[in-house]
């Protein structure tokens, strides 16, 4: 149905006048378009419809980033660490990898011994938590079991794994308590233990075929899982790129490194890295509390009726547009051709976070079904519409936007009537992180500049 046909003459146009290019109202020179005039240009800040969604099949897994030659060009880190805050709650990240095995095998004495073995794990330049000088644990685990591809179809290996999925753990191997004064060069080296090394040394000096073939490797391996403590303060990142175990042994310390890349990547075309993360979250006193109530996907409203951002936990906003509906079907537009400039979606006064608690550098709006789910990209409209961040000042402070424009997508719902258009779920601009934050249902608004003619 065209919504169009109930007014008279109804159209939705491309912008016409250069004054629309302007972002405020002020801007406008409304007061120079009396009533009665046949062409008057109009602004209007509409109140828009919102809730709380808590979405699953948040991706977790060490994403492989190839540009079109198929050249790796950038490999997504691994977050591990455990973050409290008056808002979200207490979220633990838990860290899972396969370990790769060797190019080929040095040649050791039967009469080596072990010097020692460290992880080394070579962190992010990002630390999510409000106090980062606090004493952190780390404990790691053998996995009872390897990480096991998803699927593997034509020589390509998928590891898709998500926020909510986990491994078995099998025994202790290692633990360091350290302060951020330990990472040298961005990088932690956990000491592992006796036991565990001395396997792999023994396996070497037997040149036995455990390191001829990535799965032969996590037969005997199994892959380590990285577990923080109950005390920590903060979430970090590592990346398995860059990231290792170093074994020591003999008097002159030779040493044999295996890296967290599995040879698998020379030898297939891999889509994801057999490393991820697990996400536990907490939300006890805070007004998310009742998320566990709900399913996902499931729309409601917070314990305290605001709204909350923080996509690797899988929180976003919804917001439905079905008041721009009302606008354009107005009785007040009998006899008036409607001209939409402008449709700018602003999600408006966020406050800046605590230290090393940051805002998303940008946002997306994705248009969704029934189900939540974001709709397929079928013409332009549908495209995720890009929120971007703007600063501004308000007294004494510095306050945060994101907006963009959705009026390309609402033309289309206007020339069409798709629902789908009328409701949408604000998501990151890139891979999800811990980037929060928090606003107000009121602060989400459609502002419209529009212009009507009527007809003769």
């Amino acid at each position: 149905m065209n919504l169009l046909a109930n007014k008279k003459g109804l159209a939705l146009l491309p912008a016409l006048f250069f004054f629309f290019s302007c972002e405020e109202p002020s801007e406008l020179g409304l007061e120079l378009n009396p009533k009665g005039d046949a062409i008057s240009t109009h602004y209007v800040e509409i109140p828009l419809e919102t809730a709380q969604v808590h979405i699953d099949s948040i991706f977790s897994s060490s994403n492989i980033i190839r540009n079109n030659a198929g050249v790796i060009t950038s490999i997504t880190p691994v977050y591990i660490g455990r973050n409290k805050s008056e808002d979200f709650g207490v979220l633990t990240a838990t860290a899972y990898s396969n370990i790769g095995t060797l190019d080929s095998i040095p040649p050791v004495a039967a009469s080596a011994s072990l010097d020692s073995a460290f992880l080394r794990l070579r962190f992010g330049s990002s630390f999510f938590g409000d106090e980062l000088s606090a004493a952190q644990t780390l404990t790691i685990y053998q996995l009872q079991d390897a990480i096991e591809p998803t699927s593997a179809v034509d020589g390509n290996l998928a590891y898709r794994y998500y926020t909510n999925d986990s491994e078995v753990l099998g025994e202790q191997i290692g633990q360091l308590t350290f302060d951020t004064s330990a990472v040298v060069n961005n990088t932690l080296s956990i000491p592992l233990s006796d036991l565990f090394a001395s396997g792999i040394l023994d396996q070497l000096k037997a040149d036995t075929t455990t390191f001829s073939t990535q799965a032969a490797f996590n037969e005997f391996i199994r892959g380590l899982a990285i577990v923080p403590g109950e005390e920590n303060t903060f979430i970090n990142s590592y990346s398995p790129a860059l990231s290792k175990i170093d074994l020591y042994y003999g008097g002159d310390s030779a040493r044999v490194s295996f890296p967290l890349i599995p040879k698998e990547m020379e030898e297939e075309t891999l889509l994801q890295l057999p490393a991820y993360y697990h996400l536990e979250a907490d939300y006890s006193g805070t007004g998310l509390e009742n998320v566990p109530m709900y399913g996902y996907n499931e729309e409601f409203q917070t314990t305290d009726g605001q709204l909350y951002f923080r996509s690797s936990a899988g929180l976003v906003p919804k917001i439905s547009y079905a008041a721009f509906r009302d606008l354009i079907t107005a009785d007040s537009l009998e006899g008036y051709r409607i001209i939409i400039n402008q449709a700018i979606l602003a999600i408006d006064s966020i406050e800046a976070n605590g230290p090393f608690q940051p805002l998303p550098s940008a946002l997306s709006m994705n248009f969704v079904d029934g189900n939540n789910s974001p709709i397929p990209v079928v013409t332009r409209a549908d495209l995720p519409v890009s929120l971007e961040m703007r600063t501004f000042i308000a007294g004494q402070d510095t306050l945060f936007r994101y907006q963009g424009d959705l009026a390309l997508a609402l033309e289309e719902y206007a020339l069409n009537a798709n629902d789908h258009y009328l409701q949408g779920i604000v998501y990151p601009a890139g891979p999800s992180s811990l980037a929060s934050f928090v606003t107000e249902p009121a602060d989400i608004t459609l502002k419209v500049y529009y212009t009507i003619i009527k007809e003769d």
